[in-house]
């Protein structure tokens, strides 16, 4: 096996800028080597280091360290390796000739005879974040080319000894702090670049050069990974690529009117196009040019039925229709609150009961429904506690979940459902309700590795079933391929690739042959490593947050908390919080007298769940608590003289259940309206004072 060194570096500063650099080196195979690239053999690497230790500080760019230009050279040859191969040794530099031509001679074929040259593109954005795209080219083109092909957002810059990749689709840093010589305030990316890898058929492996000098042939698998060195690599190729041939596959199925025939197809599909990170508002398939998504949802396809749209017709059949299109409305980046004429929150949770929890008369309208919560409210409202502990109270004998309480016979589907949703919910995944369930899944696992739906209509194994049984056991932490979920020698992931078809689609199972768009579309984002609840709620940053009936506590943004007590409404109400300018807003423009304003201005309102147009007040004597971080937004002001107003229509008022607490630096009250609201305070001085030595 290949064997290249990672080399730890440690820099002690001493007095007078003194260096001292020790390297400890042990063996590293290079197939786990995920990230981290090949790299030169230790001496040469040690040579190279040396030449940029003895370079004179007053050569270096401003504010660049000695360990800055380390840092460069130890990520180098990601880059443009092949200044450092110029310092090799003549055998050295041989080898690593061989050993490309190697690389080429057994890689993908150079062209495509038959018609344009494809390769795919694989981008980890964060463990769990994945997407991937296929590009067209003539062959041969370099890497950069490529990623620049996949329609991302890439932003690069010249370093004068190579380009290199700052950021994609925002993630990353700008051109002109590639490396992060300035401190970027973020000490969770301390450390991260982009890595640059290619497939090579059984693991990813580190190009020898930068992507401005790599070549790309047809049938290509292009990496790119945001992280640190000697991080977690990429998963593997095959189940991402497969599932954009699954994508490919979908877009010649779109119809006309913009859909994928029936309404629940159509949002299934919607999660699987936004599950690799496209917008689904914008997709468009290749076989009827027309009609988009949004269009299919929005038109009447059967006038006079007593639905003025499709998406108001499928959304009232179900709890878990209404939940399914309320997750599907968020791969369109659209506020599912006012989607296709429709409030999507109002309609999933119609028939919820504070009481007992229950969103709807089934286990898998409770399940939907609490994914799409956890989707809707990331950080600010979590699901129900007691929506929660209903779900579990409804767990058959067998430690599954059958689709409606008091069915005796679980199936794989609504359990993998089911436990996504405590997942979202925030439970443990060593909670013996999980452990339990996991325990059903794995005796319903065949030796294809795949898994049938339920024992009464047969025991074998489907790719419907099977992705869901994926998704849950990603959703709880579990390696679908570990040895856990590993049975015959086969796991869950290789029996999904055995079943897909050459043109990218999938059957039902192998006695049910032939192209089927539910299980494609429900294979896609197993194949890509994601659960449900992978997006998030655009709206929530504008802090629009709903609240039930029995009241919870919800954070709109950072430093602010606000506690809705049970008997505060008499009705699930939306909480909306709006940042406001120090030149007002909402016509309070009134004088601040004496008084100077602070950074922290916002107006706070409730509106009625049902109407959100409508404003709500709270019931006779009740009162809500708010806390506010002020920090830095007080800065210049006084700090003991800091006091909360809000503007009673017509002057600034005192509120005068206010409390300061200048240890923790809040303000917490209790107020019994909604309002405008504004922390004001003296301006703060500095005395000098007279001293007089005897």
């Amino acid at each position: 096996m290949v064997q290249s060194f990672l080399c730890r570096t440690f820099l002690f500063r001493k007095k007078v800028f003194l260096l001292k650099l020790i390297w400890v080196c042990c063996p590293f195979p290079l197939p786990e080597a995920g990230v981290v690239s090949r790299s030169p053999p230790d001496r040469h690497k040690a040579s190279v280091m040396r030449r940029v230790l003895r370079r004179p500080r007053d050569t270096l760019p401003k504010n660049v360290t000695v360990k800055d230009e380390v840092h460069k050279i130890m990520i180098f040859h990601r880059l443009n390796c092949s200044k450092i191969l110029s310092a090799f040794r003549p055998v050295a530099l041989g080898v690593a000739v061989l050993l490309v031509a190697l690389d080429l001679f057994v890689g993908p074929q150079l062209t495509n005879a038959a018609g344009p040259d494809s390769a795919d593109v694989v981008v980890k954005f964060s463990p769990g974040d994945t997407i991937a795209r296929r590009v067209t080219f003539t062959a041969p083109i370099s890497g950069l080319a490529a990623l620049q092909l996949t329609g991302l957002d890439v932003i690069t810059s010249d370093l004068g000894w190579g380009i290199a990749v700052c950021a994609i689709n925002g993630v990353g840093r700008p051109a002109d702090n590639c490396f992060e010589t300035v401190d970027d305030g973020n000490p969770a990316n301390d450390g991260y670049y982009w890595g640059y890898m290619y497939w090579d058929g059984a693991a990813w492996q580190s190009y020898w050069v930068g992507a401005p000098d790599s070549v790309v042939n047809n049938g290509a698998v292009e990496g790119w990974q945001w992280g640190a060195w000697g991080d977690a690599p990429i998963s593997p190729a095959p189940p991402i690529t497969a599932a954009v041939k699954a994508l490919n596959w979908l877009k010649t199925r779109q119809q006309a009117d913009g859909g994928f025939g029936a309404p629940g197809v159509t949002a299934e599909a919607m999660l699987a196009i936004g599950a690799n990170g496209y917008n689904t508002l914008g997709w468009q398939g290749t076989a009827m040019p027309g009609s988009g998504l949004f269009d299919y949802w929005a038109a009447d396809d059967v006038p006079g039925d007593g639905f003025p749209s499709n998406a108001a017709k499928y959304a009232g059949g179900s709890i878990a229709a209404a939940a399914n299109l309320a997750l599907a409305s968020l791969s369109m980046e659209q506020d599912p609150t006012h989607f296709a004429g429709l409030n999507l929150v109002i309609s999933m949770t119609r028939a919820y009961s504070p009481a007992t929890g229950s969103f709807g008369p089934n286990n898998i309208d409770q399940a939907r429904a609490i994914l799409a919560w956890r989707a809707l409210y990331t950080n600010t409202t979590p699901a129900p506690p007691k929506a929660l502990q209903l779900l579990a109270t409804n767990v058959a004998t067998s430690g599954g979940w059958a689709w409606s309480p008091g069915v005796p016979d679980a199936d794989t589907n609504t359990t993998a459902l089911a436990l996504q949703a405590f997942a979202a919910g925030g439970w443990h995944p060593a909670s013996p309700v999980i452990q339990n369930g996991l325990n059903f899944l794995k005796a319903a696992q065949n030796s294809d590795g795949g898994f049938y739906s339920n024992i009464i209509y047969g025991a074998d194994s489907d790719v419907d079933s099977t992705a869901y049984v994926v998704q849950a056991l990603l959703a709880v932490g579990e390696d679908p391929a570990g040895p856990r979920w590993t049975k015959n020698g086969q796991t869950p992931f290789d029996y999904m690739l055995g079943m897909q078809s050459s043109d990218g689609s999938f059957p039902y199972s192998m006695a049910v042959a032939g192209p089927n768009l539910l299980a494609t579309v429900q294979a896609v984002p197993a194949l890509l490593g994601k659960p449900f609840a992978y997006h998030a709620l655009p709206a929530v940053k504008d802090g629009i947050i709903v609240v039930p009936a029995e009241g919870g506590v919800v954070h709109p943004q950072p430093g602010v908390t606000i506690t809705i007590e049970g008997g505060d409404f008499d009705r699930p109400v939306i909480i909306r919080y709006t940042a406001l300018s120090a030149s007002g807003g909402s016509g309070s423009t009134g004088s601040f007298g004496s008084f100077q304003p602070s950074g922290v201005f916002y107006q706070l309102n409730a509106y009625d769940y049902d109407n959100p147009s409508q404003p709500v007040a709270l019931q006779p004597g009740q009162s809500y608590s708010i806390t506010l971080f002020y920090g830095d937004d007080a800065g210049g002001l006084f700090e003991p003289s800091l006091v909360l107003y809000y503007w009673d229509g017509s002057q600034w008022a005192l509120e005068s259940s206010a409390v300061l607490d200048i240890a923790a630096q809040t303000i917490t009250a209790t107020p019994n309206h909604f309002s405008d609201w504004i922390i004001l305070g003296d301006k703060a001085y500095t005395v000098y004072m007279p001293v007089v030595i005897k």
